[in-house]
């Protein structure tokens, strides 16, 4: 566990993210890109993950359980890729200190990822940027929406910009946290993706 690291700031606020936002939209910009990806409002980052092979612990199956959990704040998960806790990811690990346990402790995503007023405030953020009717305008915004934003800022703090089509699964203990602030009505979840198996699909709903 790392902690006094300077270099990793934990505590972002509106401006940190918007400004990774603006450098992911001019870098997509900048290269041409698949008409699809470019209006997926995909921001979510993915190469700099690392998950920890040797926190990860060896199981034949972790889906239906939540016994691999190093956190104490995961739940079962519907497959294997999602089936991670965040003290597996040494992004993540790096910004816990002795006193915080999960990443669901530090005060951006408990606060305001958790918050529907921060969560909209990204969203017409990254339309400002994409103009599509494919979205739905903030005053139409639904929870999935909310969701799927709030997948999209968590993403980037943790790894900065990944790229498009490249996507990580999020630590299940923050899936959990989010979608408790913005449950599906029916409770029904799609769960990860990867960019191959759905080109326009996002990370998580």
């Amino acid at each position: 566990m790392a902690s006094g690291n300077s270099s990793v700031s934990t505590d972002p606020n509106d401006a940190d993210i918007q400004r990774m936002l603006s450098e992911y939209f001019e870098d997509r910009h900048r290269h041409a890109v698949d008409p699809d990806i470019l209006n997926s409002m995909d921001w979510d980052p993915p190469a700099q993950q690392v998950i920890n092979d040797e926190n990860r612990q060896a199981s034949p199956t972790r889906v239906g359980t939540s016994e691999w959990c190093l956190c104490g704040n995961c739940m079962p998960m519907q497959s294997e890729e999602e089936s991670l806790c965040c003290r597996e990811i040494e992004n993540i690990v790096d910004m816990l200190n002795e006193q915080q346990n999960c990443i669901c402790n530090l005060p951006y995503l408990r606060e305001q990822l958790s918050s529907r007023e921060h969560v909209l405030s990204l969203y017409r953020y990254g339309l400002s940027y994409v103009k599509s009717a494919r979205f739905r305008s903030p005053e139409q915004m639904q929870e999935s929406d909310y969701r799927k934003t709030a997948y999209r800022s968590f993403t980037m703090w943790v790894y900065g910009y990944l790229g498009p089509k490249r996507r990580r699964p999020i630590p299940s203990c923050t899936v959990k946290l989010i979608r408790s602030h913005f449950p599906a009505p029916d409770a029904i979840y799609m769960g990860f993706r990867y960019a191959d198996d759905d080109p326009i699909a996002v990370e998580l709903v």
